[in-house]
């Protein structure tokens, strides 16, 4: 989200100092009408980014955590049942899932063979972190501080 900020005001500012360059050329008027309201239109997106963020977040979670009980409980219970431990490591951003949504492949996973942890972290709200706990199948949110 720092990106969207970072660069949705820099583009806002050219294109407002563009269209007041323009709007004093001569024959430009209608290139400055232009540009103030894509200006305009850009000014308006990035807090518009900022507000759909924690939908957007919400709504990718919720399938992530269908596709966590639909496919990849059911993956680690039969590695369990055939080795009598979770795996110790699983990078679930090198093994793709097709059907997979896009969030699962932020997630971060860790287990000490008895038990195992599947997290992840929401991409526009530093230190918002969802996790989900085999020890006690259930889904915990925390907030940690950010400090860069």
């Amino acid at each position: 989200m720092k990106r969207v900020l970072v660069i949705g005001a820099l583009m806002t500012i050219t294109l407002f100092v563009l269209a007041i360059v323009t709007s004093v050329i001569r024959g430009l008027s209608h290139v400055s009408r232009w540009l103030s309201r894509f200006a305009m239109v850009a000014l308006l997106s990035v807090p518009l980014a900022f507000a759909a963020n924690p939908v957007i977040f919400r709504i990718d979670l919720w399938r992530a955590k269908h596709f966590v009980e639909a496919s990849l409980k059911p993956r680690l219970e039969q590695h369990r049942l055939r080795i009598g431990a979770y795996p110790k490591e699983w990078r679930l951003w090198e093994e793709p899932f097709p059907d997979a949504p896009w969030l699962i492949g932020r997630f971060s996973y860790r287990s000490d063979g008895r038990t195992y942890e599947l997290g992840v972290e929401n991409p526009g709200v530093c230190g918002q972190v969802v996790v989900y706990s085999s020890k006690s199948e259930q889904w915990s949110e925390s907030y940690a501080p950010c400090w860069y």
